[in-house]
């Protein structure tokens, strides 16, 4: 070694210069990714190698729709660091895509997050792993897929519905009767408050009255902290670079792990009791078990909780819409003995168009959920409408850009930057109208169609689409309109002196966006209860929806 070290230096500079020339050589063939002429154009980034990283970090899910201007492109591929990503940004690329379900899917995705951010051990994994990727998916016996039929069948509209939704609306009764009792004005933080309590009713509503929040309620911090890092957790050395959320996650895993262990789900809901079985059944150790359950919360709480704040925040915010949307919301309320009222819920998802409206719109500017997909193998995909196609190569992800379908003008008009209480009218005013729809709740994931009654399918996604529709849709229509419609008639929220100004959208930057969005900050306000309503003792009428 130390020879070969002296005529290294003998030779001078030029090995030094040729040995460099190597290692460069080798780093390029690294991070430089091979270009295929099938794939979708490739937009490179202005700072070689991590320009796109840096865009993303810097300017968050914004950085899709700034490539969407400046590009026009319905789907491209960024190159990051030696790997690739293929983002969607058109309806009719994204309808190409979903075609693709069993090559470009969401089960390996699955299976890594309960790996990596829920920390199953390897048994676990192998159980998680068999027949991921059998020849008919639908009819797997992996654990996954057996799960995602129990939670079909839970979610769809029926008995174990109801019992989920009763659950949710009883729990949220006494949170809003104690709000500014007898009339009194009351000071709150409104995030914080809705973040608490609409979160504790959610648990409860499915994992029963000795769920782990009820049993230590700074669970819920610790959820949303864990919510707001998930993206950092997905990265190498998480307890190292993203220690805050590390931390909590694993206090709220250990939660779920306490819960099991007691057997707590016993008294859950069906749908918990179901997966507990499932799950137990195919050797799922009971620690381990409560360790994936832990991953069915963020569905819980994720995106319905901030909605709730969102929905409301819209309407106070506009006082005509608030006068009309009271209207609507008044219509429901139910006379009861004594100070008691009921608001009816079956009335209020099917009467109240304006409301059903704005809550519609409310999810296009509050939703950047971009859904993701694991390319499995080489894909070809296909635009309808123009006959183009494009090679998704194999072991890539595919980012569907709901940032930029939600925002685009060709679908949402010349003000689709802004926040129109009427857009969503024409879809509201046809879907009631449909066949078979007296009585019934609008499917929250109905294509929208503009005012000329123009269908946009796969233009609106706060819910997914294709085969991998969120099935907990309608529980989370329920969640959110009932909270936000008791909050809206039954109460006044100011945070300046005579009126509401919300506060703005925090930019959660990454790669990864993954939920509604949050607020850059908590807002405080004063809180009374609405004229004629200051004792009331407020309770929900919901109607079984198998009748």
């Amino acid at each position: 070694m130390d020879v070969l070290l002296v005529r290294m230096r003998e030779s001078g500079p030029t090995v030094w210069a040729a040995l460099g020339a190597v290692f460069i050589a080798v780093l390029l063939r690294v991070l430089i990714v091979p270009r295929d002429s099938r794939e979708p154009p490739y937009i490179d980034p202005k700072v070689p190698l991590i320009g796109h990283l840096i865009s993303l970090y810097r300017d968050g899910a914004r950085y899709f729709t700034t490539l969407d201007e400046e590009y026009n492109k319905g789907v491209y591929t960024i190159p990051i660091m030696g790997a690739r990503m293929y983002v969607v940004g058109s309806p009719e690329w994204s309808i190409a895509v979903q075609k693709h379900w069993s090559s470009v899917d969401m089960y390996s995705l699955t299976a890594r997050a309960l790996k990596t951010l829920m920390g199953l051990n390897k048994a676990s994994m192998d159980i998680i792993m068999h027949n991921l990727y059998g020849d008919k998916q639908e009819t797997s016996d992996n654990v996954i897929f057996v799960l995602k039929d129990v939670m079909l069948k839970a979610l769809t509209p029926g008995k174990d519905l109801d019992e989920l939704n009763y659950n949710l609306l009883k729990n949220y009764e006494p949170r809003f009767n104690n709000l500014a009792q007898g009339g009194k004005p009351q000071k709150m933080m409104f995030w914080a408050w809705t973040r608490q309590e609409i979160s504790e009713a959610s648990m409860a509503s499915a994992y029963g009255p000795d769920n782990p929040v009820a049993r230590e309620p700074t669970l819920v911090a610790d959820f949303w902290t864990f919510d707001a890092t998930s993206a950092s957790l997905m990265m190498p050395f998480p307890s190292i670079f993203a220690r805050k959320g590390h931390l909590a996650r694993w206090r709220f895993i250990n939660g779920f792990v306490d819960y099991a262990v007691r057997g707590a789900y016993k008294d859950a809901a069906t749908l918990i009791k179901v997966r507990a079985k499932e799950s137990l059944a195919r050797g799922i150790a009971i620690d381990q078990y409560g360790q994936m359950e832990s991953n069915f919360a963020p569905g819980l709480l994720s995106n319905t909780v901030p909605s709730i704040f969102w929905l409301i925040s819209r309407v106070f915010e506009d006082p005509a819409l608030l006068v009309e949307i009271r209207a609507e919301i008044d219509q429901c309320i139910e006379e009861r003995e004594g100070n008691k009222r009921a608001l009816n819920v079956a009335k209020l998802q099917t009467q109240c168009p304006l409301f059903a409206s704005v809550f519609f719109e409310t999810l296009r500017t509050v939703s950047p959920l971009n859904n993701y997909r694991y390319v499995r193998e080489d894909t070809v995909i296909t635009n309808n409408k123009t006959n183009e196609s494009y090679l998704l190569k194999k072991g890539n992800l595919v980012q569907l850009a709901s940032t930029v379908l939600h925002a685009r003008p060709s679908v949402w008009g010349k003000d689709a930057d802004s926040f129109n209480s009427r857009r969503f009218l024409p879809v509201v005013n046809r879907a009631r109208a449909g066949p078979g729809m007296d009585g019934k709740p609008i499917d929250p994931a109905t294509p929208f169609r503009d005012a000329n009654g123009k269908m946009h399918s796969g233009s609106f996604r706060p819910f997914g689409g294709g085969i991998h529709l969120c099935p907990g849709r309608f529980f989370a229509q329920t969640g959110v309109q009932s909270a936000a419609a008791l909050f809206i008639t039954g109460f006044e929220i100011e945070s300046e002196p005579g009126k509401y100004v919300p506060p703005p959208f925090r930019n959660a930057k990454g790669f990864m966006f993954l939920s509604v969005i949050k607020p850059e900050r908590d807002v405080e306000v004063m809180l009374k209860r609405r004229e004629g309503f200051e004792n009331t003792e407020w309770e929900f009428n919901l109607s079984d929806s198998s009748n």
